[in-house]
């Protein structure tokens, strides 16, 4: 889908954290949510994508998403690190997203149905989604925000949460993390068990895993199943259905090591689940 002025549809990105490669594909828009991530990407990408000095970019951290984590107020947690060695936290001002509040569920109204219909050399101009933006952006924090240490990890306490709603155990009260690796990759693991663990596995604790280029999966009970083939973040409560269910079984040579498709942005879909940044 192409529109004037060079604004493609297809090529809009997301900025990553920690400096990894963009995000770049095609937008699905199938339902609300989907219809708000879309009008955020392509008004973001009229107005500059992250860069410094776009006037979509976060000012604490401008627009890299990340914060340095040296001073004494991440004492409380570990950071995580760069490939380059430096210590780094997400930005509570974007939630490690580089960009700063913008109005999508207004913009969505205003363009969304004439970005579905638009062919090439026809729709919305560039420019006259600068013009509408002017006086429409929200402030957002300009000064330091502040770590935003633990918010990716929200998804995968809902998770947490959403498996014992449906009868499994969770050991500990923090049994799990979800952060990034040094490559940029999400990941999280925690054990479950219980009755509906004996009884669904026939054995006392299994542990649920979760690669961002695989989905979750569960394993250790002399086997190892795949729990909602296919999507690679799913809702907290469907994960925990397919949990009850036992997932689907595979052989452990036959596991899915491929990497996410280019129209899935994992981060994005994480941060979805939480409430917005307001």
């Amino acid at each position: 889908m192409d529109t004037p002025d060079g604004l493609h549809f297809q090529d809009v990105s997301y900025p990553r954290p920690w400096g990894t490669q963009d995000i770049v594909g095609f937008y699905r828009n199938d339902d609300a949510r989907g219809r708000r991530e879309v009008a955020r990407a392509v008004l973001a990408h009229a107005l500059g994508g992250a860069a410094p000095t776009s006037l979509a970019s976060c000012r604490p951290c401008h627009g890299n998403g990340w914060l340095s984590a040296l001073d004494d107020g991440h004492q409380e947690h570990v950071p995580a690190y760069r490939l380059d060695g430096g210590p780094v936290c997400v930005c509570a001002g974007c939630r490690g997203t580089g960009l700063r509040p913008l109005p999508e569920g207004e913009f969505d109204e205003r363009f969304g149905r004439r970005l579905e219909g638009a062919g090439r050399g026809a729709g919305v101009t560039r420019s006259e989604i600068l013009a509408w933006a002017a006086g429409r952006l929200p402030g957002g924090p300009s000064g330091h925000a502040g770590c935003g240490e633990g918010l990716q990890s929200r998804y995968a306490a809902a998770v947490v949460d959403a498996v014992r709603a449906v009868g499994f155990t969770v050991e500990g009260e923090a049994p799990c993390g979800l952060d990034f690796d040094v490559d940029g990759g999400l990941g999280a693991h925690f054990y479950t068990g219980g009755k509906a663990a004996e009884h669904r596995f026939g054995r006392a604790r299994v542990l649920l895993v979760w690669y961002d280029d695989r989905g979750w999966s569960v394993t250790g009970f002399g086997g190892h199943r795949l729990l909602s083939p296919d999507e690679f973040v799913p809702a907290p409560q469907d994960l925990a259905q397919a949990l009850a269910e036992g997932g689907q079984a595979v052989e452990q040579r036959e596991e899915r090591f491929a990497l996410r498709p280019q129209d899935v942005d994992v981060y994005t879909a994480v941060l979805s689940y939480l409430p917005t940044a307001g």
